[in-house]
């Protein structure tokens, strides 16, 4: 499937369902409601990319049982400087082993980070010895969507 070509919601789901039967010994779990058809090019492929990375470190590195991937819109918090704005969110949960507080960050960490902060938004990643690990991408949406 083709990005820009088919709704994002399916694109994303298309890759989840791939690496399912990819690896079945993983259950993955997806909530992607209410999301517009697209966000615009950079947006798209930035979730895209981003929820590729994800995957792929959990599948090579977390030894997870499961792994829950949700996107969808909210507004920001406001605060003293701006009231809140839309802003589309992605979170990939695993219960898997979690990163080794010593190790550097790999590639594809620092990948996702640069891709997001390219559109203005974060990736915050979250993770204990032992307790999985939790990759939350935050790209605000200023422009008008199709």
């Amino acid at each position: 499937m083709a990005l820009g070509h088919v709704p994002l919601r399916d694109v994303l789901c298309e890759l989840v369902r791939d690496r399912a039967r990819q690896h079945p010994q993983i259950d993955f779990s997806v909530c992607a409601d209410n999301l517009m058809r697209s966000y615009g090019d950079s947006i798209d492929l930035t979730i895209y990319r981003c929820l590729q990375e994800s995957l792929t470190n959990v599948i090579r590195h977390a030894q997870a049982k499961h792994v829950a991937i949700e996107l969808g819109e909210a507004m920001s918090e406001p605060n003293a400087n701006a009231n809140g704005t839309s802003q589309l969110t992605l979170t990939v949960r695993d219960d898997g082993c979690g990163i080794d507080p010593m190790a550097a960050p790999g590639f594809g960490l620092s990948g996702m980070q640069e891709r997001a902060q390219a559109l203005g938004g974060s990736c915050k990643v979250d993770s204990a010895t032992g307790c999985g690990t939790s990759v939350r991408i935050v790209i605000p949406l200023h422009e008008t969507r199709s």
